[in-house]
This record gives structure tokens, sequence and C-alpha cells, in this order.
């Protein structure tokens, strides 16, 4: 039966997206990791559950529309997956084509994206306006493991589900606890304490520092909603007090941009960016996005 539990660990990362899909899930996601089994395994899930028909928690595995998704046959599940080859602009085309057509058997229809990265950039460009205004029942989600040689402009249009890295399963309480301080520095305007919270999290394991970066951008992604008084469930809970802070300091717009020098952070991570430099990401910088 399609569901969460097929994918293992990633407990953070599967609260977010069932808290998400509790409310009004966004329309162009980008999950990103260095398993592309598991993000191939995880976009099914994500689309079956946005096509689930249950009331209740989605995917519920068992009402037709989750068995179609499962079995590969649902009319309104669009799934590319061309291994490593170039994606070309002819792809885009055809991905537009198919969701100018309403959704045959519910209300939305699905196209998953594996590989995203080897989208080009002619064919990143033509789905631009897709992604960023699509239809109100179209849902797309793209799934790569180099999230940065896609566009700036194509990643600013998605919001951002990070799988955790071999190693580097963490519990949202103990994402909370390494999280809870920095964001209270941040929402407090004091980068000395900031600096403090950072030197705690640069004591973390690399690739469990990953994890936790991309539970913080959880958060940050929170603050934003609060921040427009979005009705929403929060992303993360266990950090939701000092989200609601963070939005009443910090301006959406520099929320945003937080949101997205984190993903390039992580993407320093990944490539062995030494421990120096992620604080100082985490402090100054930081710092000069929100307030300078």
């Amino acid at each position: 039966m399609i569901s969460f539990d097929s994918l293992p660990g990633n407990t953070a990362l599967k609260s977010s997206l069932r808290n998400a899909l509790s409310g009004r899930f966004p329309q162009t996601v980008l999950l990103s990791g260095d398993d592309p089994d598991g993000l191939k395994t995880l976009s099914c899930v994500l689309a079956a559950a946005i096509l689930c028909e249950s009331g209740g928690p989605r995917p519920c595995g068992t009402c037709l529309s989750c068995r179609k998704a499962e079995q590969g046959v649902h009319p309104d599940l669009m799934m590319i997956d061309a291994g490593d080859e170039e994606l070309k602009v002819d792809l885009a085309r055809r991905i537009k084509a198919e969701n100018a057509i309403v959704p045959n058997d519910g209300a939305r229809r699905v196209t998953v994206i594996c590989h995203a990265q080897n989208l080009n950039p002619m064919a990143q460009n033509a789905l631009l306006k897709e992604l960023e205004e699509p239809p109100g029942y179209a849902f797309f989600i793209l799934a790569a493991e180099q999230p940065d040689a896609l566009l700036q402009t194509v990643r600013s249009r998605c919001t951002k589900f990070a799988l955790a890295p071999a190693g580097a399963a963490v519990s949202d309480e103990e994402a909370a606890a390494l999280l809870a301080p920095y964001l209270a520095a941040v929402a407090a305007q004091r980068e000395e304490r900031m600096m403090l919270a950072a030197l705690a999290l640069e004591k973390t394991p690399r690739r469990t520092l990953m994890g936790v970066l991309g539970i913080l951008q959880a958060a940050l992604r929170d603050a934003v909603f609060f921040a427009k008084a979005l009705p929403q469930p929060p992303l993360q809970p266990a950090l939701e007090t000092e989200a609601r802070a963070l939005a009443r300091t910090v301006p959406a717009s520099r929320l945003l941009a937080v949101y997205d020098w984190i993903g390039e952070l992580i993407g320093r991570i990944g490539r062995n960016a030494a421990a120096a430099a992620v604080t100082c990401a985490l402090t100054s910088d930081v710092y000069r996005i929100c307030f300078l």
C-alpha cells in the first residue's frame, strides 16, 4: 500500500509534508537529495497524496485514486523519468499541453519530473510561467539530485523539501533543540547570539547538519506564511513560537531570501564547505539579508 512509511527514515521531512498536505499544499515543489531511488519513491507517494480522495490523512493507500497512482495508471499523473538523458524543450511543451487539459478523474493533475536537473535551459525557461502560475488544478513535483543545476528562476518558484542524506536522520525534537536558539536570536536581531547558536550547529556532523538545515527551511516557510497571515498549518509545530516571532521582526520578502540562501548553504555543505564558512553564512550573511 502506497504511503510515506515506504520511505525509510526522514521522519522530520515526512512530518513536514503531512502537515503541508493537511492545508493548502504548494502547487510547485522541488524535492532534493542524493538518493535518486529515494527521491522517486517520495515523488510517487507525494503525487498519490495530492491525488488522494480521502478526507483524512493522505495518501490513504486504499481509495481508487491511490491504487491507480500506485499501479502507474492514473490518467491525471504524468511521471517523467528519462534517466540521465537531457530533457529538452519539446518535453516542456508536452507538459504545458497536458496541463492545459482539465483532470479526467478528480480535481487535480500532477506532473512529476525525475532528475529535473537534466532539464536544459531552454526547457526550464519554457516551463517558468507554468511553474509560477499553474492552473488551479495543476501540481508540479521536480525531483533533483543536483538542485543547484536548475536555474535560480526555477528554484525561486518552488517550495523546497530536502531528502536527508544517508546518515543524516534527525528527529523533529532534536532539530528543534538545535534550531530554536538560532531562530530566537535572529528574531531578536542579536548577531552575537546568532553566532553562538551557529557555533553549536557547526559541531553537528556534516550530513546531519544538512538535514537540520532542511528543517530550518521548513520553519522559515512557516514564518513567511505567518507574516502574510495565510491559513496554513505549520510544517514544524515544534518551532512555531520561534517562527511567529521571526514573522513579526523580518519582512516576508527577506524571509524568502533567507530561505533561498539556506538552500545554497545546504549545497555548499554537500560540497564540503569549511565549518567556518557555515558559521559565517548563518551569522553575518543571514543578519545582512534580514536587517541591512
